[in-house]
């Protein structure tokens, strides 16, 4: 079992550095959402395992044992939205779901504040069940991208699907629905593991569409340059894209 969590562990810290150097390099914010995302489900497994107790914040007391889960996963949700919104271009793609997942995002942001404020227990039930409206909806805004033609937008439902799997096995026998098991048990990382590796895929293809619009837009403007120096009427770039 230690071994397990080692991996798991592990694997989680990997990512983190490599979308943290990804992101210096290249200065795409969707890299350091992800990164974020990462951060933030990596104190709450360790928070939920016992290794943040025995090894990054020994003797802590009250305070985190009483408000670092709903801290954690208000802010994990926080970054799943704005990732979410960002990686699938949903202001294009779909206005509607753009602006849910927003009003999403800032009610998790919420839900971190008020569990930094208030009691665990005045808060188990939300903190349990509105993961998986959010990821629900996420799920949904990559069927809705995907149906739109969206690069990577398949990866990202499979992505999510394992997510939404994953949570929700764990929460159910958290809330006593579901027998304690093996697999209601680790789950949850077997998902967020899966979850996490096909969503680095989803963001190398985030930045090939990227590059493709620079390059496409960087040849209307080389082409709008020759023709002003043909005929003297440079036209807008827009309009040669068009």
């Amino acid at each position: 079992l230690q071994f397990f969590y080692g991996l798991f562990f592990g694997a989680l810290l990997v990512m983190i550095f490599c979308n943290g150097v990804i992101y210096v390099l290249a200065r795409e914010r969707s890299y350091l959402f992800y990164m974020a995302l990462l951060v933030s489900v990596t104190l709450y497994q360790a928070a939920m395992t016992g290794f943040g107790y025995m090894y990054l914040w020994p003797g802590s007391g009250y305070w985190i044992n009483e408000h670092i889960q709903p801290v954690t996963v208000g802010l994990a949700l926080w970054f799943i939205s704005l990732f979410t919104r960002d990686v699938l271009d949903l202001e294009r793609v779909h206005p509607g779901l753009e602006r849910t997942l927003l009003w999403m995002g800032l009610t998790s942001a919420l839900l971190a504040l008020t569990g930094a404020l208030l009691p665990f227990r005045w808060l188990i039930h939300f903190t349990a069940l509105w993961p998986l409206a959010v990821i629900f909806t996420c799920v949904w805004a990559g069927i809705v991208a995907l149906r739109s033609r969206h690069k990577g937008a398949a990866i990202f439902v499979l992505a999510w699907g394992f997510g939404f799997l994953g949570a929700a096995l764990f929460i159910l026998q958290q809330l006593g629905v579901l027998a304690p098991s093996w697999v209601t048990e680790h789950g949850f990382k077997l998902g967020l593991i899966l979850n996490m590796t096909l969503l680095s895929f989803v963001l190398v293809s985030h930045m090939q569409q990227l590059r493709r619009e620079k390059a496409t837009l960087e040849k209307a403007a080389r082409d709008n340059y020759q023709l002003a120096l043909i005929d003297g009427t440079p036209q807008p770039v827009g309009a040669r894209l068009g």
